[in-house]
């Protein structure tokens, strides 16, 4: 068996071990996909179907979580839903504002918002993302009524990552977030 330096990057190893059991909650042996922003602390063996297999206990690692800032409560639901579907924590705000206090205690994995909102829009909320070497890298997905290139270019060049219209179509949205997960 090889051995693993403590800290190697997961995302190195997935072709060697991609899925972790959790601790000694071996009675389903349903195995659970390691995220990315993960660190090996320490590999252990165990046995699955007379197979040994290595296995690595997480730790230190960095919660993945997606913020959704929409002005619309019925669009903030729609979309914390979603993204919850998906497995992902979300944490929710109703501007730029109250955005910008929850990443001053959580760095989100992925930033979904508005550009039309009160006190801070998305656009001021994308440029403090980007000003702020802590969030400078979290991807941003803009969405919005706004359907003009003006809107589309203005965004781009402020850091938006992608720019979908609403109504969105959950096929494209969940497209989105994956190929921007895939990048961190």
């Amino acid at each position: 068996m090889h051995g693993f330096p403590n800290n190697a990057p997961v995302a190195q190893l997935d072709r060697v071990l991609g899925y972790e059991l959790r601790g000694r909650e071996f009675e389903s042996l349903r195995a659970r996909q390691i995220k990315k922003d993960c660190f090996i602390s320490s590999p252990f063996l165990f046995v699955v179907s007379g197979v040994m297999m290595r296995t690595l206990v997480r730790l230190n690692c960095r919660e993945q979580f997606r913020l959704v800032v929409e002005d619309s409560i019925s669009t903030r639901r729609t979309l914390a839903e979603f993204m919850q579907d998906l497995n992902y924590k979300v944490f929710t705000a109703k501007d730029g504002v109250e955005a910008v206090e929850i990443m001053r205690h959580h760095v989100p994995n992925i930033v979904l918002t508005d550009l039309e909102m009160p006190r801070m829009n998305g656009l001021e909320l994308t440029s403090y993302v980007r000003s702020h070497d802590e969030t400078k890298d979290v991807p941003v997905i803009m969405l919005t009524s706004r359907t003009t290139e003006k809107h589309k270019q203005e965004a781009r060049s402020i850091g938006v990552n992608e720019y979908l219209t609403k109504p969105f179509v959950e096929d494209i949205l969940l497209e989105k977030v994956q190929y921007l997960s895939s990048k961190q």
